[in-house]
């Protein structure tokens, strides 16, 4: 071996440093075969029979920690933050739905209410859904309201505007003490709306606050991370009729945040895919391109056109 002048052996100078790397891209990666569902699940959808091909059976104990096993599905491949947010209010197992009975009372609240243009359940969000409705009529449209909010509200919203008929369809079977309210509106429990063939379309649904829990298990459904983005299809492609409208709320904000099992926030990347194969009409307070830069407080309101099925 070579040595230098005191006898030590000659060393190699260091290797230069790495050049420093460039900042990371947010890539969505997906297996093939477990994306997206608008490709997959497009034969029978609309059947009684289907079921979707990423659920899991709704349970009878709520999950109380999001399934290991389903992590990169439920946030999209590490792209959604998690948050513990864990809810087990309303959870009812599959077996034990029950029914919801409004009492007259409620019933002349909530027609007053929707008549004076007062909030009702969402506040904010209830003003912003006024004015789309008095920017998009639903005047002597046919309506389906999907999910009574624990109050007859947005049924009477329906009535109030104008609407030829008015349609709720819940989880639970739905009662009105009120005469007005049991002798205007049809009433559907999920479960028999989507197992009827024969199932009615209707020109316009609405939609408050809800979509977003869709696949949780909160409530009682199966386990599906892709729950809500293949319920908004299944509206688009089984309850509306062609170029149906859908008015809308979910939360929005600057991230995709998953609140376990609370609820969804959408961001720049679930957005998007909840949007797709709709014509955004408008969104209220702002455009959508401007809801991820200055989040509203309140949900903002969505109104959708349908693009096909």
């Amino acid at each position: 071996a070579r040595r230098g002048a005191a006898g030590c052996p000659l060393q190699a100078p260091a290797p230069a440093p790495p050049p420093p790397c460039p900042p990371p891209t947010v890539v969505v990666q997906r297996p093939a075969n477990a994306w997206p569902p608008e490709q997959q699940q497009q034969a029978g959808v609309c059947d009684v029979s289907w079921r979707s091909p990423f659920e899991l059976p709704a349970r009878e104990v709520i999950a109380k920690e999001l399934p290991q096993a389903l992590l990169d599905a439920y946030t999209l491949w590490g792209t959604t933050k998690t948050v513990n947010f864990f809810f087990t209010r309303n959870f009812k197992p599959m077996s034990n739905i029950g029914q919801t009975v409004y009492s007259a009372a409620q019933c002349a609240d909530a027609l007053a209410r929707a008549r004076a243009r007062k909030s009702g359940v969402y506040n904010v969000s209830d003003m912003y859904l006024y004015k789309a409705l008095e920017k998009y009529s639903i005047e002597g449209k046919s309506v389906a309201v999907i999910g009574s909010q624990g109050t007859p509200f947005y049924e009477s919203v329906c009535l109030a505007f104008g609407a030829s008929k008015c349609t709720v369809i819940e989880r639970q079977a739905v009662h009105y003490m009120d005469t007005e309210l049991r002798d205007s509106i049809t009433t559907h429990t999920a479960h028999d709306y989507w197992g009827d063939a024969q199932r009615d379309h209707f020109d316009v649904a609405l939609s408050m606050s809800g979509i977003e829990h869709e696949g949780l298990g909160r409530l009682g459904d199966p386990l599906n991370p892709f729950g809500d983005l293949e319920f908004v299809k299944r509206l688009r492609s089984c309850l509306l009729k062609p170029s149906g409208i859908l008015f809308v709320s979910v939360p929005v904000g600057r991230k995709d945040v998953l609140y376990w099992n609370a609820h969804r926030q959408y961001g720049p990347i679930r957005l998007p895919m909840f949007l797709s194969g709709w014509s955004t009409l408008e969104s209220f307070p702002s455009p959508v391109n401007e809801l991820y830069k200055n989040p509203p407080t309140a949900e903002p309101v969505f109104v959708l056109e349908a693009r096909g099925s």
